[in-house]
């Protein structure tokens, strides 16, 4: 089954706006969920699409041209990205301890408003949040990322809670990251680089493969330019 025989349609319906719009956006992320459940092979286009319909979705909350208003655009937006998030996690006994539902999965969710999102233990392939604004309670504790972590220029207007053993296992790019409430690392690992923006770009870089905690980063912070 080609992704087009269904998907342009709730791609379609997803992408409308306005109050009349609500049920069909709806209705649509669910048979973009129903799409991937049954046909593993749509799984990244699946995942594009709904990652399409957030970025496009009012985005940072803009009035639409036609000068109506659409409550329901934070609520639909949680709701695309909680149907993604729980086909990230790890289903017990499935595959394997860290295989999720929908493996290998990359997520581009460019400059986004992502509001109060719960990541908890999602495995990522590459996942890009670069210039997005996160709002809310946005978690990605105990997260695992198999390729690079890319969040230049993110915003988060609530904590930043990416402890509880998170993983990044490429390149964990942060530069110019704003922070706005507490951001806490405690027990991350970083196999990779890790570019964290102080006005220069910091590199933290793991020499001897061991684990980079909160305070051994902070020494080893080189404030190199990548």
């Amino acid at each position: 089954m080609a992704f087009g025989d269904n998907g342009p349609a709730a791609r379609r319906g997803a992408g409308g706006r306005g109050p009349a719009a609500r049920r069909p956006r709806r209705d649509a992320v669910a048979e973009l969920a129903r799409l991937g459940d049954e046909h593993p092979d749509l799984r990244p286009d699946v995942a594009e699409a709904v990652c399409a319909f957030v970025r496009e979705h009012l985005a940072r909350d803009e009035p639409p041209a036609d000068g109506g208003n659409d409550p329901a655009g934070p609520e639909i937006r949680r709701a695309a990205l909680a149907m993604l998030a729980d086909r990230l996690r790890p289903v017990p006994d499935a595959a394997g301890p860290d295989t999720a539902r929908w493996d290998g999965i990359a997520v581009d969710l460019t400059g986004a408003v992502v509001d109060g999102v719960d990541f908890t233990g999602c495995r990522f392939a590459r996942a890009t949040f670069a210039d997005c604004l996160f709002r809310g309670a946005t978690t990605f504790e105990g997260a695992r990322w198999a390729d690079d972590a890319v969040f230049p220029r993110a915003v988060f207007s609530c904590d930043a809670r990416f402890h509880g053993r998170a993983r990044f296992g490429g390149e964990a790019v942060f530069g110019r990251v704003r922070f706005h409430g507490r951001a806490r690392f405690d027990a991350a690992r970083f196999d990779g680089l890790a570019w964290f923006g102080f006005g220069e770009e910091g590199v933290w870089e793991e020499e001897d493969g061991a684990d980079l905690d909160d305070d051994d980063a902070c020494t080893r912070c080189s404030g190199r330019r990548p």
